[in-house]
Protein backbone atom coordinates (compact mmCIF):
# COMPACT_ATOMS: atom_id res chain seq x y z
CA UNK A 1 0.00 0.00 0.00
CA UNK A 2 2.87 2.52 0.34
CA UNK A 3 4.24 2.56 -3.12
CA UNK A 4 0.85 2.94 -3.98
CA UNK A 5 0.39 6.07 -1.63
CA UNK A 6 3.43 7.46 -2.85
CA UNK A 7 2.34 7.23 -6.82
CA UNK A 8 -0.97 9.21 -6.24
CA UNK A 9 0.67 11.60 -3.94
CA UNK A 10 2.87 12.22 -7.02
CA UNK A 11 0.39 12.19 -9.15
CA UNK A 12 -1.39 14.75 -7.09
CA UNK A 13 1.51 16.94 -6.85
CA UNK A 14 2.73 17.17 -10.77
CA UNK A 15 -1.36 17.55 -10.98
CA UNK A 16 -1.25 20.75 -8.65
CA UNK A 17 1.97 21.97 -10.65
CA UNK A 18 0.57 21.66 -13.65
CA UNK A 19 -2.61 23.50 -12.53
CA UNK A 20 -0.50 26.18 -10.84
CA UNK A 21 1.54 27.30 -13.91
CA UNK A 22 -1.45 27.67 -16.40
CA UNK A 23 -3.00 29.50 -13.55
CA UNK A 24 0.36 31.85 -13.76
CA UNK A 25 0.30 31.47 -17.60
CA UNK A 26 -3.83 33.19 -17.51
CA UNK A 27 -2.67 35.85 -14.85
CA UNK A 28 0.29 36.78 -17.25
CA UNK A 29 -2.06 36.88 -20.17
CA UNK A 30 -4.61 39.32 -18.58
CA UNK A 31 -1.76 41.61 -17.46
CA UNK A 32 -0.08 41.66 -20.48
CA UNK A 33 -3.70 42.46 -22.18
CA UNK A 34 -4.27 45.28 -19.21
CA UNK A 35 -1.09 46.81 -20.00
CA UNK A 36 -2.10 47.06 -23.68
CA UNK A 37 -5.37 48.31 -22.78
CA UNK A 38 -3.91 50.98 -20.22
CA UNK A 39 -1.23 51.85 -22.97
CA UNK A 40 -3.77 52.70 -25.44
CA UNK A 41 -5.60 55.51 -23.28
CA UNK A 42 -4.82 59.14 -24.02
CA UNK A 43 -5.06 62.35 -22.23
CA UNK A 44 -6.40 64.92 -24.55
CA UNK A 45 -7.27 68.72 -23.84
CA UNK A 46 -9.40 70.33 -26.06
CA UNK A 47 -11.07 74.03 -26.33
CA UNK A 48 -14.13 74.76 -27.43
CA UNK A 49 -17.47 76.80 -27.53
CA UNK A 50 -19.91 74.26 -27.05
CA UNK A 51 -20.07 70.67 -27.05
CA UNK A 52 -20.91 70.75 -31.07
CA UNK A 53 -17.45 72.53 -31.45
CA UNK A 54 -15.67 70.35 -29.21
CA UNK A 55 -16.87 67.24 -30.96
CA UNK A 56 -16.28 68.47 -34.32
CA UNK A 57 -12.38 69.44 -33.11
CA UNK A 58 -12.23 65.60 -31.62
CA UNK A 59 -13.21 64.01 -34.55
CA UNK A 60 -10.35 65.87 -36.77
CA UNK A 61 -7.65 65.11 -34.43
CA UNK A 62 -8.27 61.43 -33.72
CA UNK A 63 -10.66 60.08 -36.89
CA UNK A 64 -14.20 58.65 -36.23
CA UNK A 65 -12.63 55.01 -36.32
CA UNK A 66 -12.48 54.66 -32.48
CA UNK A 67 -15.04 55.29 -29.73
CA UNK A 68 -14.76 58.56 -28.09
CA UNK A 69 -16.01 59.08 -24.50
CA UNK A 70 -15.35 62.35 -22.90
CA UNK A 71 -15.72 62.74 -18.66
CA UNK A 72 -15.24 65.20 -16.73
CA UNK A 73 -14.41 64.45 -12.18
CA UNK A 74 -14.49 60.43 -13.10
CA UNK A 75 -17.98 61.05 -14.71
CA UNK A 76 -18.89 60.50 -18.21
CA UNK A 77 -20.38 63.24 -19.92
CA UNK A 78 -20.98 62.49 -23.96
CA UNK A 79 -19.49 60.10 -26.19
CA UNK A 80 -18.20 61.45 -29.78
CA UNK A 81 -19.73 59.15 -31.75
CA UNK A 82 -23.15 58.66 -30.58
Amino acid sequence: GTEKARKELEERLEKRKAEKKETEERLEKQRAEKQEQEERQYDLKIDGKDVDDLTGKMVELVGTSIPIGVTESGVSTFDVLA
